[in-house]
């Protein structure tokens, strides 16, 4: 997971993401994963 960063600003899609996005998934755990790039980001 090269890129890998927490604690970040949650998008304003974050909230309402209804698979607009591929790359976009919900975690088991429930957070928030958009993966961008090269760059994995997780919002929590």
């Amino acid at each position: 997971m090269q890129g890998f960063k927490s604690e970040m600003t949650r998008p304003s899609f974050a909230p309402a993401c209804k698979n607009e996005d591929e790359s976009s998934t919900i975690t088991m755990n429930g957070t928030f994963m958009h993966k961008s790039d090269t760059n994995f980001y997780v919002y929590t």
